[in-house]
């Protein structure tokens, strides 16, 4: 009787850089044109990622949506942009920088309105920790506003059928 060999234990899979994957849900009437408040136009969406500590003040929309790494200066590490069109979705992946402490998503719309509507943040827990890092982040932009629905540790779900839809 021969002996069986021990079948030997796979290597842990690769580990990929930190990540966050965007899911974006736009409505049929965003950035709306000012001059005709019906018409819906296609908004750029901006992803800026930050590193260092303290806390972000209320950002000023000319200033930071039009120069992002100007005005951030020093924190900025880098700047994505993607369109989204009315009644769309948008699916992205945003490697983060190791040394990333927050990622900004702003909407750069033609009329921003007063308030922060035009921009969210999502910190990091623990970016010296390092690691496979991943995190979904779910918004949806609606006529002058983004918002969050949620930001979770870990890969998206699989989208279900009929799910997102605008």
């Amino acid at each position: 009787m021969a002996c069986a060999r021990p079948e030997r234990a796979s290597a842990p899979p690769e580990c990929s850089a930190p990540a966050i994957e965007l899911r974006v849900t736009t409505a049929a009437l965003i950035n709306p044109d000012p001059a005709r408040a019906t018409d819906p136009l296609p908004v750029v969406l901006r992803v800026v990622q930050l590193a260092g500590e303290g806390p972000l003040e209320p950002l000023r929309f000319h200033p930071v949506a039009l120069d992002p790494e100007g005005q951030l200066g020093e924190r900025a590490r880098s700047v994505a942009e993607y369109v989204v069109d009315p009644a769309s979705q948008l699916t992205a992946q945003v490697a983060l920088a190791d040394d990333a402490t927050a990622v900004i998503v702003m909407a750069v719309f033609k009329d921003p309105g007063s308030g922060t509507g035009w921009y969210i943040v999502h910190e990091r827990r623990d970016p010296v920790a390092g690691g496979c890092e991943s995190v979904c982040w779910t918004m949806r932009v609606d006529g002058r506003d983004i918002t969050d629905s949620v930001a979770t540790d870990g890969a998206c779900p699989a989208p279900s059928v009929g799910e997102g839809t605008p």
